[in-house]
């Protein structure tokens, strides 16, 4: 293995486990696949030593994440899947990359399993052009008059499903007390900008003019979601304001993209992070615009929005070892100057997307039951 600290190594036996064909097919995770079999790249894996605390990124080898070790064995976990050159995945990757991981006790042990609910509920909803929107809704008990809350998941526009934040939708519900609408969004490169802020703002109508069936409230109201989705939710309130609704009384934003220009410091300090890194995210960007003068558009870069007063309250979630770090940071600044009742939460050993490995991140958990109690303060 590339790019590990000299000490503090620890084995793992796990020839059994990457046997299974159904971890097989889970580890597509993060859009990492490569191009050699699955079984080849396992077997590779197993019984690989577990990088010390000091991970050493292989392209960056100079700057150490200090990662606890149930994170480094993720992150061992998906090196074998990590694409061998930095160009832009395949439509085969992106489309293996989309299938929902399967359930069962590996898979639990790595991304939460989530709190039972009263019910969930898997349908579609109609987009304007008559495509039918995946959503999955979260009924945390059987009252009526539940807060609402609207999420979108990350994956760049171009990966990721209902699957990925849900663990994440559960816990909202539950300790909130909401109805949670986890939206699945129409993906690039087969669906260009702005099909994506489309089908988000229709299933933002769709929820609240369905509130009452689904036992919510239509006037208590919040957006979220982590990376892409981040900037989704963080596009839906401006939208919100711009076309007078539907009203939104809170917007959750976790480490999202705001910022097309690519011009912050952790950008360049984080350019080779695990998980996500410059080229990653430079990347994506590429697949999800139609065409460059898409790239200043405040509805795929909120934060060059000429204004952005008006906007509901917010709680902005940042991780340390993130190249999206100051994207987060500084829209937070940005909002609070402007319309005002913004906090960040910045958890500084944390990498990107660590909501969506809570059980293998150091404060994953934690921020998640963190942002619930934002929400429900509100709502």
């Amino acid at each position: 293995m590339r790019g590990i600290g000299r000490c503090g190594w620890d084995r793992i036996g796990i020839e059994s486990i990457v046997s299974d064909p159904i971890f097989i097919g889970s580890m597509s995770l993060y859009g990492q696949v490569a191009t050699c079999p699955y079984r080849e790249k396992l077997r590779n894996w197993a019984g690989r030593k577990i990088p010390s605390s000091d991970y050493l990124c292989p392209m960056q080898p100079r700057f150490k994440y200090r990662l606890p070790f149930k994170t480094r064995l993720f992150l061992s976990m998906l090196m074998p899947f990590r694409p061998e050159s930095e160009g832009a995945p395949s439509l085969r990757q992106l489309r293996l990359a989309r299938k929902p991981v399967p359930r069962f006790f590996f898979t639990m042990w790595v991304l939460g399993r989530p709190p039972r609910m009263h019910r969930v509920e898997d349908t579609t909803i109609p987009a304007r052009d008559g495509f039918q929107v995946p959503v999955r809704i979260y009924r945390p008990n059987a009252e009526m008059g539940l807060p609402l809350i609207v999420n979108y998941h990350g994956g760049g526009w171009a990966v990721g499903n209902l699957q990925n934040n849900d663990y994440y939708c559960a816990v909202l519900a539950k300790r909130v007390g909401a109805v949670v609408v986890s939206v699945d969004y129409r993906l690039a490169p087969e669906y260009k900008f702005p099909t994506a802020v489309e089908d988000a703002y229709d299933a933002l109508v769709w929820a609240t003019l369905h509130a009452p069936e689904l036992g919510a409230d239509a006037g208590r109201v919040c957006v979220t979601g982590d990376s892409a989705g981040g900037n989704l939710a963080a596009v839906m309130c401006l939208l919100s304001r711009d076309l007078n609704g539907p009203a939104i009384q809170f917007q959750a934003l976790i480490y999202p993209a705001t910022d097309s220009r690519l011009q912050y410091p952790s950008l360049e300090t984080h350019a080779f992070a695990p998980i996500l890194g410059k080229k990653n995210i430079e990347n994506y960007m590429d697949l999800y615009l139609a065409k460059e003068a898409d790239r200043h558009s405040p509805l795929f870069s909120p934060y060059l929005s000429e204004r952005l007063d008006g906007l509901p309250p917010a709680v902005v979630v940042t991780a340390g070892y993130d190249p999206l770090c100051d994207d987060g940071q500084q829209y937070a600044e940005r909002l609070n100057a402007e319309s005002g009742g913004v906090e960040v939460l910045h958890y500084p050993e944390d990498l990107h997307g660590f909501f969506t490995f809570p059980n293998h991140s150091k404060s994953g958990r934690a921020a998640i039951e963190a942002v619930a109690e934002r929400i429900k303060a509100v709502l």
